[in-house]
């Protein structure tokens, strides 16, 4: 699971890093959602997460959590964190500083503001951008972006969303209305590796108009009646132990909490619900987005731990991210052939169970645990379970996600890339009508990310 953090407010219930879900946008905010969409950051992990740390840091206040001790501990996880003879702190910074440089120069040379870091210490600032001659880089992308009055004209359109995702739907739904689309942020081009059908789209080909998929049988449903859907994003749950935020994987649900002190051995434990969110399922979020942006529709973000079982049958519904975060899935799921494999108290989630397998197939898919190092999980495959179903008189729920919040990124962005769908979930295959539909893939990785998905099997009820 990509660990990505950027803190939020807090207070319900858990799963793991990526972006506030309830503080009002600060302009910080805003940055960082265009700064971790670019081409530039896409695999600098820690660095992600290092500038996620401190932009929540400073948005915050929180001058505890920008000593050097606390970004060695919370961003790094070195428990032990000696700053006298530890240098990682201090080395990433320096990158990270190099970094932004690059970025500002290169893939946002018309930003009016940047963000700097500060040269003795680790706060982060937002400052007006020195006046400079113009670059090639600064003409090439006006000619893509167009002028600074005509993005915002367009941006007064845009539904003003009350949190920080919403925020980072914003930034994106700006562009995808000023005519850059997410090709700018080079997302299917980024998921785009290697040559199975089940890869997303390059940018030439993925172009195809938003409208052919809202009509899709999958996403049809969302589109009924006047009133926007919800979109729920699972969260994972931390734990605050003075300075630090610590996630262990064994720990989710509130039937967790009894075996926390015997499993994080800190004091003065304190659980955190709904601060975080991945980072690859904020991008997932992100990528939906530009589903209902020329459909002019609006729709609510919420906490998947806000949803409750019995009030989907009177709402639409798109739930991103695994059950561990969002336990009213399970319950969603409880009839359906494909579910979540739920565990044990304080054990950890591990893959996507069969409840009626075919003679001789396997009843459990889950990625392959068996190597003794930790970094070949990074080329064992994950699987994602894409699931559609009709609930009650007015109620549809349509959610998607994998062992792996990377894989579950990976899935929102395929559901939202027509050529993707026609090659993996024809429209014909739904079109009689159905109660309830699931699709079982395996996602396939290279380098730790996800390149290419395979449909395993399929189960439609009419």
């Amino acid at each position: 699971m990509s660990d990505l953090r950027s803190l939020g407010s807090a207070d319900a219930q858990p799963e793991s890093g990526g972006a506030p879900i309830d503080p009002p946008l600060h302009p910080l905010r805003k940055h960082l959602a265009a700064i971790l969409t670019s081409r530039r950051f896409e695999r600098a992990d820690q660095l992600r997460r290092l500038l996620s740390y401190l932009i929540e840091a400073e948005c915050e206040a929180n001058h505890q959590a920008q000593t050097e001790q606390a970004i060695g501990v919370n961003v790094f996880r070195r428990r032990d964190f000696d700053p006298k003879t530890d240098t990682i702190v201090r080395t990433q910074v320096s990158r990270l500083r190099r970094k932004l440089d690059q970025y500002y120069v290169e893939d946002a040379p018309d930003s009016e503001q940047v963000i700097t870091l500060d040269k003795q210490g680790y706060r982060i600032r937002l400052q007006r951008r020195p006046v400079t001659e113009p670059s090639v880089q600064t003409s090439a992308a006006e000619g893509v972006l167009g002028s600074p009055a005509s993005s915002a004209a367009r941006h007064d359109a845009i539904p003003a969303w009350r949190t920080f995702l919403a925020g980072v739907l914003a930034t994106t739904l700006l562009f995808v209305l000023a005519g850059g689309g997410l090709a700018l942020f080079g997302w299917p081009a980024r998921l785009g590796l290697g040559s199975s059908s089940g890869a997303l789209a390059s940018n030439s080909s993925a172009s195809q108009p938003a409208a052919t998929i809202a009509k899709h049988p999958l996403w049809a449903p969302l589109f009924a009646g006047n009133a926007g859907p919800k979109l729920a994003i699972s969260t994972p749950l931390f734990f605050r132990s003075g300075s630090a935020e610590i996630r262990d994987y064994r720990l989710n649900r509130v039937e967790d909490l009894p075996v926390a002190s015997k499993l994080i051995e800190r004091p003065g434990l304190a659980p955190s619900w709904d601060r975080w969110v991945s980072a690859g399922e904020m991008e997932a979020v992100a990528a939906l987005a530009s589903v209902f942006a020329p459909e002019r529709r609006d729709f609510d973000l919420v906490t998947g731990r806000q949803i409750v079982a019995p009030d989907v049958e009177h709402m639409r519904l798109v739930a991103v991210g695994h059950p561990r975060g969002m336990p009213a899935l399970l319950a969603l799921l409880a009839e359906e052939r494909f579910a979540a494999d739920e565990p044990r108290v304080g054990t950890t989630w591990s893959g996507i169970v069969d409840r009626k397998p075919a003679p001789g197939q396997p009843d459990f898919f889950a990625p392959d645990r068996s190597s003794a190092l930790p970094s070949m999980d990074d080329l064992m495959p994950d699987y994602a379970l894409v699931s559609a179903r009709h609930i009650g008189k007015d109620g549809y729920l349509l959610s998607f996600f994998g062992s792996r919040t990377q894989s579950s990124g990976f899935m929102g962005k395929a559901l939202a890339d027509s050529l993707w769908l026609r090659e993996n979930i024809p429209a014909e295959s739904l079109a009689s009508g159905f109660k309830s539909a699931q699709f079982l893939f395996r996602v396939n990785y290279k380098s730790g990310r996800p390149v290419n998905s395979n449909r395993v099997a399929e189960h439609i009820v009419r």
